[in-house]
């Protein structure tokens, strides 16, 4: 109103009072008052009041408008729609890279640390400024209900309703935290704030951070809280007890012995690090690349085909690798997702003193969950590797002539996106070219594919906990695969496999459908050259 008051007000002293103010005009489009007109017609209704009168209006509804925006912009502060104001700096400072920013290691040898109970996040003060600003940028749009897992299978976790919680205690508690840095009620966010039930809901897939409109970061903060309640509470799931429990002792989730790690190989002739070394009397192994196997490639029945397939696979192509057996420990990925920190330094620090001693500096590995860890998280405590997923190793190998792949496959085939492979390390192509390659039809895709894929339900360390609330996210999954028509789900993560399996599996389908690696159907296809 004010401004429209304004430039009727303008318009009459420029007009009929031959004031010199500033006005648009253009021999292309005109003057400015041709397409203003309720500013016409409310310059008509005060024309008649003189120039004295216009001149006041003019000066008036000026600073009144400066004045209302003032106002405004004080009062929008503190309502919902402050998010107007700090959605597009929420936008500018989020992360480029990588997903999230990688956070500092945590100082666990820092007693005060332990003793101050900051160690992971349980109170605001201990959010990033990143993190804060996040709560306050959240439009509650809903998007991340649509496409999180959780959500969708009657999780407890929402995340609009989780930065609405925080957000309103960040509003109970803000002028005590701006004022001296710390909150003044002693509420812990887990329990008082969050339910415990609904922070471990969480497969940390970042389904809800690939479709949020002002780049909220969730799963960092996620993980904090999860980081707090298993450092400094010991509150996480009780089936994580034994999982924590093996990998300390034999440095894999299911506790096998470690001296079996390298069973899965027996008769197909791979080098161990520790015989290459030896060979080479202590001088950089002469490897094209390790094969880092993982827990599930080195113990999973299911899985341990996989890695013979891939195995074969770099045989054929007259790959020179070789693998760690005994020596290669978990990556720490479960042990970080589900907060014990202290753990995920301890293996990671371990498996980059036994890389670095082989100067190994290519590795290759079929689980995207060992892939991230490796190459996005390892370099923190000095692993600096060239690291490659399976299908994007072997799809080089097909490109450069060393795999011969004849397109006879009689499967028909449908693929699902690994979270870790896919939205953490934008792989999309890489194991959907392998497949155009092998297979004799073209693929099947499902609705939810590629940067929208919809999650197995066994990442952030939910793979070793139980789904005991609402319906199972790998069969709602398995169903989006079975109304494709496809005969087999294609997938490049051991985690995806058992989930899509048993999927298959409580759905009666296995008689019709199967569950396969790229590298299986990879190896078919050359098999049947």
């Amino acid at each position: 109103l004010t401004d429209l008051l304004f430039d009727a007000a303008r318009l009459n002293l420029i007009e009929h009072y031959e004031q010199q103010l500033h006005f648009f005009e253009s021999t292309v489009y005109g003057s400015e008052w041709e397409w203003a007109p309720f500013t016409v017609l409310l310059a008509s209704v005060l024309n008649g009041l003189g120039e004295g009168a216009n001149a006041f209006f003019y000066h008036f509804s000026y600073w009144g408008h400066v004045a209302s925006m003032l106002i405004f912009v004080n009062l929008l502060i503190h309502t919902k729609q402050f998010h107007e104001m700090t959605a597009l700096p929420n936008v500018f400072f989020g992360s480029l890279d990588y997903p999230h920013s990688i956070p500092p290691l945590a100082d666990l040898e820092d007693e005060s640390a332990w003793e101050e109970g900051r160690i992971g996040v349980s109170k605001l003060e201990h959010l990033t400024w990143k993190q804060g600003l996040d709560l306050f940028s959240c439009t509650e749009c809903g998007r991340c209900h649509d496409v999180c897992p959780t959500f969708v299978t009657d999780k407890p976790l929402t995340l609009k309703r989780f930065n609405q919680s925080l957000l309103k205690h960040l509003r109970n508690e803000e002028s005590t935290l701006f004022r001296t840095g710390s909150t003044a009620e002693d509420k812990t966010l887990v329990g008082e704030i969050i339910r415990p039930e609904t922070l471990w809901a969480c497969t940390t897939c970042r389904a809800c951070e690939e479709v949020c409109p002002v780049s909220i970061e969730h799963v960092p903060r996620i993980l904090g809280l999860r980081q707090n309640q298993t450092m400094m509470e010991e509150a996480y799931p009780p089936e994580m007890a034994s999982t924590f429990k093996g990998l300390e002792r034999n440095f894999n989730p299911w506790g096998i012995g470690f001296d079996q790690r390298a069973d899965w190989a027996e008769g197909l002739n791979i080098p161990l690090m520790a015989d290459t070394k030896s060979e080479t009397e202590g001088q950089p192994p002469e490897i094209d690349v390790l094969m880092w196997v993982g827990c599930a490639g080195s113990f999973d029945s299911r899985n341990q085909k996989i890695a013979r397939a891939t195995a074969t696979l770099y045989q054929k192509a007259g790959v020179k690798f070789a693998i760690l057996g005994s020596e290669e420990k978990c990556t720490g990925d479960l042990a970080r997702r589900s907060g014990n920190e202290m753990l995920f330094q301890m293996l990671a620090g371990e498996n980059v003193e036994t890389l670095n001693n082989y100067k190994i500096k290519k590795i290759v590995t079929a689980c995207p969950h060992c892939l991230n860890s490796i190459k996005n998280e390892y370099p923190q405590l000095g692993g600096e590797y060239e690291v490659f997923h399976h299908s994007q190793f072997i799809a080089k190998l097909v490109d450069e002539g060393r795999l011969p792949v004849s397109s006879n496959l009689k499967d028909t085939i449908t693929y699902h996106d690994p979270c870790y492979l896919g939205r953490y390390n934008k792989e999309y192509e890489a194991p959907r070219n392998l497949l155009k390659h092998a297979a004799g039809e073209p693929m099947r895709e499902m609705k939810r594919h590629g940067s929208e894929s919809f999650c197995c339900g066994a990442g952030g360390a939910r793979m070793w906990m139980e789904e005991t609330i609402g319906s199972r996210i790998n069969e709602n999954r398995t169903e989006e695969a079975i109304q494709t028509g496809a005969s087999t789900v294609a997938t490049g993560c051991p985690f995806c496999m058992t989930m899509i399996s048993d999927g298959i599996a409580a759905k009666g389908k296995t008689e019709s459908m199967q569950a396969k690696d790229v590298a299986e159907l990879v190896l078919e296809a050359v098999e049947a050259v």
